[in-house]
């Protein structure tokens, strides 16, 4: 709307300047940008994607959280060309098709496509049937970093890299169908070197957990730590200072950057059991893995590790008149001089008898458990009476008193799900 005084009377220029504070007040906004004349390069465009990092994003005349605020917000706060709404069927893909916004032009895929930083990606085969759309950050030859918001449901921006311009959303993919090109970016970029990370083995034995894989941030670093982070609180559990291993396939994968081989990591460590965990894999110039001297850190948050184990197990419980045999195995946290078992009243719960029984070797347990206080001794076998006809089950009492009560300490477990047979 032109709202110079000559060409509007005092009622239609106060109009237009409400229209004007309202459309400011409705904008998401970094705090941090800067005039959209001086924001055509790629360091500046990548700065400004880097502001909205891990952030949701609202566009001007948006929804918020979704693909295209990402989109529609960098062409109008940085580029100062809004691409505007989607007008065919309200998804990303309609910007591959419908009428070219004011100060773009559209280039279609086609082989030999050279993306530049700053185009906005449109892949029409994307994000459900609606399409995906994203901001391309840096290129490397086929490939690019993009910025993107909902991805996979994340409805923050994050980057994301993409392989020979193709990639895979919510089980479908394609493709690179076009890209929306400001006619106002620099004609000589240079782009930020291509980061990417893997993690290409993940195991769990016992207590002790295998990871390997490779993680370029695209700089090199003095030192490479793994840490073991809680899923839960994103706190550290452990960290291990890794050798950083040549893998020359990921210097190819990244087209030759210089240092790019070096990138492999593989180790072993010791986790807490009953915890939910993920690898961060930390490139850093601090020899304790800290952050002194610069670093930079990659979060595997997608995949995660359950430490869960069982505590004891019930492996055998048969009766012959008034006899019962039973054995199985308990891991107690702390270690105890006694163990006892114990029937108990099914319809009560108070004890019916009480035997003491040693506490036997189980190295398969260990095993299982893996290099824990106490996990190889936690063996009982026993056959005893059974002083009545009523249901009745089997608890195991771990305990520093020799009677086997609970004085100086004790823990018990109870099978109550599995009930004695009767006679």
């Amino acid at each position: 709307m032109d709202c110079k005084r000559n060409k509007l009377g005092l009622a239609k220029l106060l109009l237009c300047m409400g229209m004007l504070v309202a459309y400011l007040s409705s904008a998401t906004l970094p705090s941090q940008l800067v005039s959209a004349a001086t924001i055509k390069t790629p360091a500046s465009i990548q700065a400004w994607l880097d502001s909205v990092k891990n952030k949701t994003v609202k566009s001007s005349g948006g929804f918020g959280g979704e693909c295209v605020d990402l989109a529609r917000l960098y062409s109008q706060s940085v580029l100062g060309n809004d691409i505007g709404r989607a007008t065919i069927s309200g998804g990303a893909k309609d910007y591959a098709t419908q009428a070219v916004p004011s100060g773009y032009i559209r280039i279609n895929y086609s082989p030999g496509f050279k993306a530049k930083v700053g185009d906005i990606a449109i892949w029409e085969k994307d994000g459900g049937g609606y399409g995906h759309m994203a901001v391309v950050y840096a290129v490397n030859g086929n490939d690019m970093i993009i910025y993107e918001q909902n991805y996979a449901g994340k409805r923050y921006v994050i980057p994301h890299t993409v392989r020979n311009y193709d990639r895979i959303y919510a089980g479908t993919g394609g493709k690179l169908s076009a890209v929306l090109r400001p006619t106002n970016l620099a004609v000589n970029q240079i782009n930020k070197p291509m980061q990417g990370a893997n993690l290409d083995g993940l195991s769990l034995n016992g207590n002790l957990l295998t990871t390997t894989g490779w993680y370029w941030p695209g700089k090199s670093y003095t030192y490479q730590y793994v840490f073991v982070m809680n899923a839960k609180t994103g706190s550290e559990i452990a960290r291990i200072k890794s050798d950083v291993l040549l893998r020359n396939d990921i210097k190819l994968k990244l087209n030759n950057q210089l240092n790019a081989d070096a990138s492999g990591f593989g180790v072993q460590l010791r986790v807490p059991i009953d915890s939910q965990v993920y690898i961060m894999i930390r490139r850093t110039n601090d020899s304790l893995g800290g952050t002194n001297g610069g670093y930079a850190d990659h979060r595997f948050t997608n995949q995660l590790v359950s430490t869960s184990k069982n505590k004891a197990n019930l492996e055998q419980l048969t009766r012959v008149k008034n006899m019962i045999s039973t054995k199985g195995w308990f891991w107690p946290r702390t270690n105890y001089q006694y163990q006892y078992v114990f029937i108990m009243d099914k319809t009560t719960n108070r004890e019916i008898s009480r035997q003491l029984v040693n506490i036997s070797n189980r190295p398969d347990v260990q095993n299982y458990l893996g290099n824990l206080t106490g996990a190889a001794r936690t063996g009982f076998s026993v056959t005893m009476q059974v002083p009545t006809t009523k249901p009745s089950y089997i608890m195991i009492r771990r305990t520093n008193d020799r009677a086997g009560n609970t004085l100086g300490g004790a823990e018990d477990i109870s099978f109550s799900n599995q009930v004695i047979p009767s006679r």
